[in-house]
């Protein structure tokens, strides 16, 4: 199937031509960006589906052909066609492509029902998926292949929910946490990974996320392109390779930067890194990581700032390490840490 039939018959492409939506509007502008080069075919299917209410697909020859001339009457003279966001957009060989799509969209509803997602009153018939998930306690990480071979890593006290087959037109997981994902390529299948308010779609990239509660929600890309949508905000934005995103949980205030990418893919090296952390930032980590639970008797320093890193090592090391800088001792009974100040 050719690419533009690809989007006469995507149910979501075919959705949002004839009842648009805020999330259907912001899905298919980043689509757009994603894809620079399906533009003209992007526009070209809009154009098309909008002048077709609804044709059954067991339609005769006298009611085809009466489509065909309609489409090339409607057609004839056309030479651009425009968004209701956009300025239109000129493009000389319109007319010729007009009667080849034009007829290409006969032949699509010869043999296929395009709107077999749609009930009589035009509405969406739900789709059910059996949906699963893998999780990470503390002290834990996983590696693991999704059904449409994306290889996913999750750090410890993550979890990642998706569907058992991806059988809709999106890709579509949920994360708790922090993963890292190589998306298998699909152009035709964007994958998108949902942290809350925040969606971030890619078609055959390797990103992380580190989505963990009461710090910023990290977006780091390291290959491809991805397209983020922020519901609470209305914020989209586009990342090339070497840039982050970056969001305040609550507050809204979000950047794009660069990153260091041994800092954010430390933790699948058994790499532990803190920078000018906080008591809170340690001990959330430490417990994470170790999967030990954390007891302090006492305050540590108001000036406490600890800056580090340790490779594979034991706790007892890495808290030796700490207590010679930060001034506390500790002990250790199982999965239980006491620090006193």
């Amino acid at each position: 199937m050719s690419k533009f039939e690809d989007l006469l018959s995507n149910p979501d492409f075919i959705k949002w031509v004839h009842d648009p939506s805020p999330i259907l509007d912001r899905y298919w502008t980043l689509w757009m960006k994603l894809n620079p080069d399906r533009r003209e075919d992007m526009l070209m299917a809009r154009e098309i589906l909008k002048r077709v209410d609804f044709i059954p697909y067991k339609a005769d020859k006298s009611t085809k052909m009466d489509l065909l001339n309609r489409l090339l009457e409607e057609g004839d003279g056309q030479e651009q066609i425009s968004t209701p966001n956009e300025s239109k957009d000129k493009n000389p060989n319109f007319r010729s492509r007009w009667f080849t799509m034009a007829a290409i969209l006969l032949g699509i509803l010869c043999f296929t029902y395009i709107f077999q997602f749609y009930t009589v009153d035009n509405v969406p018939a739900p789709v059910y998926q059996t949906w699963t998930s893998k999780s990470t306690n503390n002290g834990e990480k996983l590696n693991f292949r999704l059904p449409d071979g994306t290889i996913v890593w999750l750090n410890s006290g993550s979890s990642l929910t998706y569907p058992t087959s991806f059988d809709s037109t999106i890709r579509f997981v949920k994360l708790h946490g922090e993963g890292f994902f190589e998306v298998a390529e699909n152009k035709e299948k964007p994958f998108i990974v949902n942290t809350g308010e925040v969606n971030t779609m890619a078609l055959g990239t390797s990103f992380n996320i580190a989505n963990w509660e009461d710090s910023p929600l990290r977006i780091s890309l390291f290959t491809g392109k991805v397209g983020i949508t922020n519901r609470a905000t209305t914020q989209n934005e586009t990342l090339a390779p070497g840039q982050e995103y970056r969001l305040v949980t609550g507050s809204g205030k979000m950047e794009v930067a660069s990153f260091d990418d041994e800092k954010v893919l430390a933790w699948r090296k058994g790499k532990l890194i803190f920078e000018n952390a906080s008591y809170k930032e340690v001990k959330d980590k430490l417990e994470r990581w170790y999967g030990v639970s954390i007891n302090e008797k006492g305050l540590p320093s108001s000036s406490w700032n600890f800056t580090g890193s340790f490779e594979n090592q034991m706790l007892s090391t890495v808290l030796t390490t700490m207590s010679s800088i930060e001034d506390f001792t500790y002990t250790i009974k199982n999965k239980e840490v006491s620090i006193k100040f």
